[in-house]
């Protein structure tokens, strides 16, 4: 799965937590049109409720520097894992345009083909298992 740099920028530097109650927001609202052969992005915020906004945090290594700094070591890292698994036909290229709502069931039909094949061939091994 990928999602452009600028975006998860945003998103990691939009992150709060509740000191309160320990949940997750996230209130980065994105909204990128298309351009340049790449998708409209459509991000709205995970607000939190009234009673937690006084009691967000920031972490403090959520910053644009520190958030561009992960990206470099985690792409310098994946990519000869990424290169391995595309070489051999088993990379799904598969980018992030909107929030979970809205990615969710295009990830599900994307993945179906591979979990039908995955389930039929376990199926037969499981079968052949069980007789064996």
């Amino acid at each position: 799965m990928s999602v452009r740099h600028e975006v998860l920028v945003q998103k990691c530097c939009g992150r709060r937590i509740c000191k309160h109650c320990g949940k997750n927001y996230n209130v980065a609202d994105i909204h990128l049109p298309a351009e340049a052969g790449q998708p409209e992005i459509i991000m709205p915020p995970l607000s939190p409720p009234h009673e937690c906004a006084p009691h967000l945090e920031t972490r403090e290594d959520d910053t644009p520097e520190v958030v561009l700094t992960r990206l470099q070591v985690y792409n310098a890292a994946a990519a000869p894992v990424e290169d391995y698994y595309k070489q051999h036909g088993l990379l799904l290229d598969f980018e992030i345009t909107g929030g979970i709502p809205e990615t969710m069931p295009r990830l599900m039909d994307a993945l179906d083909p591979y979990i039908r094949a995955a389930a039929a061939g376990n199926g037969s091994e499981q079968d052949a298992a069980v007789v064996g």
